[in-house]
């Protein structure tokens, strides 16, 4: 046997323009992660221990120095953690912290709602950036008028912007969803509250729902927030609440115990010329004297225009409910901020085949069949006070009719009727309602009375559209004009619209641009007629909505309701570009009629 050799051979390497190899494994990081890991699990090379409301956690000191600032500055600084074994950790909670632990070891870390804010107060503790973002990105994906105050406050408290001003956002749009459902209102620092009364764009339908946010915050803890009582109320415009409302806080034995609070509201009242609070007799003559010059600027503060929220603004109601004809349910639609406006009171009464027409800021529902009946019912529906209330019933009961609105006057044409015989008959009578005297009469007639037909009203002018008689659809519209003294006379005027097949059920809706939008439902064919020139113009459109609705303002189309291959829908037609977008239905409904209105 040969010795070992003293040397390695030598050896003559061919020349190669290579003379290196890098070797990358980018796998290794995350074996050695791995490795160390298991290491934890196994209470192996662990060099210190966290110490968590009692419960020790081995780690590696190098691992948990190596993730985060903050354990890095803690081992690294003259203090006795970083040589003890053992570090204690406060105001954590160790299941959140053996979560985190795992994430710091693997990288993976599952965040769920219920410990999003734990994770969130860790996170932001022990410096650990990914998992605040996550936090804040899921939080401000599930926000909630339940906990939308607590999630701000706590983003203000970790310094997280986005999420903070996400939250905030979220409480100013829905306020008083906010004040209905948070227990976390009345936990708010006087600040906090402040900056929120006082936002121009709070989104409230009056100035009387601030009130109620105050008083459940002021109660909460009576004896030393009354003192906050006058600053609270110098948030609102009082100059905005209606004599009514203004009273309904005058009255509050809150306001009636706080002389100050008393005199301010009493001086918005006197310049509404209303007496609130303080009778003739005591001569009490109240004026801006009566406060200091820096109370005075706080005052013409609380007495600044109306907030946007508080104005009247377009919106479409829709009317639906299981059936085509039914109507059970009752939604708003706000273009402008693109959502829905739910909580509105339901039609007093279930009726089907009724008629749906709308004035301004009132929406009229009238006649139709309520229990098996033909109804004589008009229901008034007062947008800013939110509230049905019935008004003059109509000249005899009546289903199947149209209606529309114009200058002050409700109209009915068509529909049936009960005989003397007690059998239904078409209705030839053309009704009108005078709004301001609440009174009906007989102001035309209706030479093909039709049942189901559109009613359209502009400049003087009826238009009615489709509908049926003898039991089939037409395809024909009339016009009407009304005269000085109110009455209706039949133009003469007939068109026949444009149809591709068969007559069907139609939908037609006017254009605040002196047009006519017509949707055939069976072929969803769309197209609009100049009511100046009595010109159709064809207009593309592909959906197809069967149990649907149209209305129309500002060039925009809106189709609601009905279905789309068994798929609810809702689009948005731009009537100038011919472009759609889409709406999402708060719920399934079969609309039977959508309406532009004031709310």
């Amino acid at each position: 046997m040969n010795p070992p050799l003293a040397h390695p051979p030598s050896y003559e390497w061919p020349l190669y323009p290579i003379k290196s190899k890098l070797l990358i494994n980018k796998d290794l990081s995350l074996q050695i992660l791995t490795q160390l890991n298991e290491c934890r699990l196994r209470q192996q090379f662990t060099d210190v221990i966290l110490t968590v409301d009692q419960e020790e956690l081995h780690c590696h000191r190098c691992v948990l120095a190596a993730s985060s600032p903050y354990f890095q500055a803690t081992f690294s600084n003259e203090f006795q953690e970083a040589i003890n074994a053992h570090v204690t950790l406060h105001d954590i909670s160790p299941w959140v912290m053996k979560k985190i632990l795992d994430y710091i070891y693997t990288g993976t870390l599952e965040i769920n709602l219920d410990m999003a804010l734990d994770y969130l107060k860790t996170g932001h503790m022990l410096q650990y950036p990914a998992i605040v973002e996550a936090c804040c990105e899921l939080l401000s994906q599930h926000l909630h008028p339940s906990n939308c105050l607590g999630v701000k406050e706590l983003a203000s408290l970790y310094q997280c912007k986005e999420l903070e001003s996400a939250a905030y956002s979220y409480v100013l749009e829905h306020f008083t969803s906010v004040i209905d459902k948070s227990e976390e209102l009345a936990e708010l620092s006087l600040d906090s509250l402040v900056k929120y009364l006082s936002a121009d764009n709070i989104d409230i339908s009056s100035e009387v729902i601030l009130w109620k946010a105050i008083r459940e915050w002021v109660c909460f803890d009576i004896e030393s927030r009354r003192r906050c009582l006058y600053d609270l109320l110098l948030c609102m415009r009082l100059k905005q609440l209606s004599p009514k409302e203004l009273k309904v806080v005058a009255s509050d034995s809150l306001v009636r115990e706080e002389p100050k609070c008393a005199e301010l509201v009493e001086s918005v009242g006197c310049k509404q010329g209303e007496r609130l609070l303080i009778s003739q007799s005591e001569s009490l003559h109240l004026s801006d004297d009566k406060f200091s010059s820096s109370e005075n600027m706080k005052l013409q503060a609380c007495q600044r225009g109306a907030r946007p929220s508080t104005l009247p603004r377009d919106v479409i109601v829709l009317f639906g409910g299981p059936s085509h004809y039914q109507l059970t349910n009752m939604v708003a639609y706000d273009p402008k901020k693109y959502k829905w406006i739910n909580h509105l009171p339901s039609p007093p009464e279930s009726s089907i085949r009724s008629s749906i027409a709308s004035y301004k800021d009132m929406i009229f529902i009238t006649g139709g069949i309520v229990n098996n009946r033909l109804s004589d019912a008009l229901w008034v529906f007062c947008c800013k006070e939110k509230k049905w209330v019935q008004r003059t019933s109509l000249c005899e009961p009546r289903a199947q009719h149209s209606s529309v609105a114009m200058d002050g006057v409700l109209y009915l044409s068509g529909g049936v009727r009960l005989n003397e015989e007690q059998n239904l008959v078409s209705m030839t009578e053309i009704h009108a309602y005078d709004i301001a005297s609440d009174t009906w009469r007989v102001v035309g007639c209706n030479n093909v009375p039709k049942l189901e037909s559109t009613l359209l009203g502009f400049n003087n002018i009826l238009y009615e559209l489709g509908g049926q008689t003898n039991g089939a659809y037409t395809s024909t519209m009339q016009t009407y004009r009304v005269t000085n003294d109110g009455l209706v006379n039949d133009t003469g005027e007939h068109y026949v619209l444009p149809c591709d097949s068969e007559p069907g059920p139609l939908r037609a809706a006017l254009d605040d641009k002196d047009h006519i939008i017509v949707l055939w439902e069976r072929t969803g064919r769309l197209f609009s007629l100049n009511t100046h020139d009595r010109r159709f113009y064809q207009v593309n459109h592909s959906l197809t909505s069967l149990s649907g609705c149209l209305t129309a303002f500002n060039r925009h189309a809106y189709i609601l309701g009905g279905s789309e291959n068994g798929k609810p829908v809702g689009r948005v037609l731009d009537i100038s570009t011919h472009t759609y977008s889409s709406i999402t239905l708060p719920l399934e409904l079969t609309v039977h009629k959508c309406i532009h209105v004031k709310m």
